[in-house]
């Protein structure tokens, strides 16, 4: 969330010479697999090559193949290899100008349908 604003930012129309990163005040560090840098602010980064290309009549659909993930320092805990959850508000584009966010956070329990948190919140 905190890089959330710099990141829709980077689409803006921008002359060619100008790094979208440079211009919104990000940060580039070196990938290890693929020659694109990857965002230093960002809490994970994927790096990928194309697996499949798919074509539909309004746009295309790029599937990518994981060569190497890269996480933040202390966002995955390594003793149970899970995420920290209450660490980590990861943003999802929704379409066009609009997101989501996953600070609203909900369990489907049959005891509790309307659960805030779970115990692994607390992991």
């Amino acid at each position: 969330e905190t890089i959330a604003a710099q990141m829709h930012r980077c689409g803006e129309t921008l002359p060619a010479e100008t790094s979208e990163l440079d211009h919104v005040g990000l940060h580039a560090l070196p990938s290890r697999r693929v020659k694109p840098p990857r965002i230093a602010e960002a809490p994970v980064a994927f790096e990928c090559v194309l697996y499949e290309k798919l074509e539909t009549e309004s746009r295309y659909v790029f599937i990518g193949r994981v060569l190497w993930l890269s996480a933040r320092d202390g966002l995955v805990d390594t003793r149970a290899w899970r995420v920290r959850l209450q660490d980590y508000h990861p943003v999802g584009r929704f379409g066009a100008s609009f997101y989501v966010t996953t600070r609203d956070r909900l369990a489907i329990d049959a005891g509790e349908p309307t659960a805030r948190s779970t115990a692994i919140d607390e992991i």
